[in-house]
C-alpha cells in the first residue's frame, strides 16, 4: 500500500497562507481609499450645488424688482439633495442698494432674507467692513457726488451654506 499524498505540494500551501496574511494587511487600505473617493465626491457635488444656487439665485434676484421668500424657497428646491431650509443648511438673500446723495454716501442692506437654521453667520451684514463685499465693489456703490449718482444702483447677492 502506497502511502497517501497531499493534495497540494507543502511551498504551495505555506503561499496561501502568505497571500490571505497579505490581503489582511491590503484591504483596510483599499477599504479607506474607496471611501475616501465617495466622500471627495460628495464634497465636489456639494460645491456644485451651492455655486449653481448661489450663481442662479443672484442672476433671477437682479432682474426680480423685489426680493421675497418665493426666490429663498425656489432656490431651496433647487438645492435638493441638500436640505438648505433645515438645521444643516441655511441661504440668505442680500440687496445691497447704492449710497444716494453726499449726506448718505455708503451703501445699505435694503433686503435681507435668510431659509434655514444652520448657526453659521453671513458674510454679508452692516458689521462687517464693506458690509462684507470687496473693496471694488463697494467703491462702485458709494455715492460719487462728481457723476451725481453711484456706479451701480443695487448689488443682489446669494449665499448658501
Amino acid at each position: 500500500m502506497r502511502p497517501r499524498t497531499p493534495l497540494l505540494r507543502p511551498e504551495v500551501r505555506s503561499q496561501r497562507g502568505h497571500a490571505l496574511v497579505e490581503f489582511a494587511f491590503v484591504l483596510p487600505m483599499l477599504l479607506i481609499l474607496v471611501f475616501c473617493t465617495v466622500d471627495f465626491g460628495h464634497l465636489v457635488q456639494t460645491r456644485l450645488i451651492i455655486t449653481n444656487i448661489s450663481r442662479e439665485g443672484g442672476s433671477i434676484g437682479s432682474r426680480q424688482i423685489a426680493l421675497d421668500n418665493s426666490l429663498a424657497n425656489l432656490l431651496v428646491a433647487s438645492g435638493l439633495p441638500l436640505v438648505l431650509d433645515g438645521p444643516d443648511g441655511r441661504v440668505i438673500l442680500s440687496r445691497i442698494a447704492a449710497g444716494q446723495s453726499d449726506q448718505a454716501p455708503d451703501p445699505i442692506i435694503s433686503t435681507q432674507i435668510t431659509s434655514g437654521s444652520l448657526g453659521v453667520p453671513g458674510k454679508v451684514a452692516d458689521g462687517n467692513p464693506n458690509l462684507g463685499l470687496s473693496q471694488a465693489m463697494y467703491d462702485h456703490l458709494v455715492f460719487d457726488s462728481d457723476q451725481g449718482a453711484a456706479d451701480i444702483k443695487e448689488v443682489t447677492v446669494v449665499e448658501g451654506y
